[in-house]
C-alpha cells in the first residue's frame, strides 16, 4: 500500500523559529555586556519575534533553562507562545541545529534534525546526513552557504553579517531519492535566525512561507 507523507511535509513547513533605519552592529552585547560572538545566543530568557507574511501571526520564542542531550550536543528548549510543542536548538562549535518533534494531523510524527547552519564554511561548500524519518521514509538534507557577511532589511531594521544558508529537503522512497524543496535561512551574528524562507513540493502539494524577525532582546 502506498505511503502517505503529504501531511508531514505541511507540518515541516511551519517550523518556527525565532525607528528609522540603522544597521545592526554584529558584535551584539547581551544584558550584562558580553560580547556576543555566536550566531545563537541561547541565555534563558533572551526571545524572537516573528512574524508570518501569509497569516500576519507574530510569534515569541523563549529561550528557557531546560536542556537536553541529543546525538551528544546539549540543546536548550526553546518556548512558542503559539504552541504547546517545544523545539530545541543547539550551537556546538561552529555549527548550529533546530530539532523539534513535529506531530501530523493524522497523529504520524517525526523528530526533525535541522543543521542549518556552519559558520566556517566557505560559500558553496555544503554538508549532507539524514534529519530523521516521516512514515518509515529517510528525511534527507544538504545543507549548502548561499552567502557570508551580507546585509539584510526587515521591518526596518538592516541586519549586518548575515550569513544565508539552504536546506535542501528530500526523501528516500524506497531507495528512490524524491526532491521536495527547500529552506532558506538568514542568521545574523549576535542574534540568531532572522528569516526562513520554505519552498516545499510533492505530490502535488506546495507550500511557500516567509517567517521575518519583528523584535528580539538578547539578554
Amino acid at each position: 500500500m502506498r505511503k502517505s507523507i503529504p501531511a508531514l511535509i505541511l507540518i515541516l513547513s511551519t517550523i518556527s523559529l525565532w525607528s528609522c533605519q540603522k544597521e545592526i552592529d554584529d558584535t551584539r552585547k547581551s544584558s550584562s555586556g558580553i560580547i556576543l560572538n555566536t550566531y545563537l545566543p541561547l541565555t534563558s530568557g533572551t526571545y524572537w519575534k516573528l512574524k508570518d507574511s501569509a497569516s500576519g501571526t507574530i510569534q515569541t520564542n523563549t529561550v528557557t533553562a531546560v536542556t537536553k542531550t541529543i546525538n551528544n550536543i546539549v540543546f536548550t528548549a526553546v518556548a512558542n507562545d503559539q504552541s504547546a510543542d517545544t523545539a530545541y536548538m543547539a550551537n556546538d562549535g561552529n555549527n548550529y541545529y533546530l530539532y523539534e518533534n513535529v506531530i501530523a494531523p493524522n497523529g504520524n510524527s517525526a523528530a526533525v534534525l535541522l543543521h542549518y547552519l556552519n559558520d566556517s564554511a566557505s560559500v558553496r561548500q555544503n554538508w549532507q546526513y539524514a534529519a530523521g524519518s516521516g512514515n518509515g521514509y529517510t528525511i534527507n538534507i544538504k545543507g549548502e552557504v548561499i552567502e557570508k557577511g551580507v546585509s539584510i532589511n526587515l521591518n526596518n531594521k538592516t541586519y549586518a553579517n548575515v550569513i544565508h544558508t539552504r536546506l535542501h529537503m528530500s526523501f528516500d522512497v524506497l531507495g528512490t531519492i524524491v526532491d521536495v524543496g527547500y529552506y532558506d535561512f538568514y542568521v545574523a551574528k549576535g542574534i540568531g535566525i532572522v528569516q526562513v524562507r520554505t519552498h516545499l513540493d510533492f505530490m502535488g502539494t506546495t507550500i511557500q512561507s516567509l517567517i521575518s524577525l519583528v523584535d528580539y532582546h538578547i539578554r
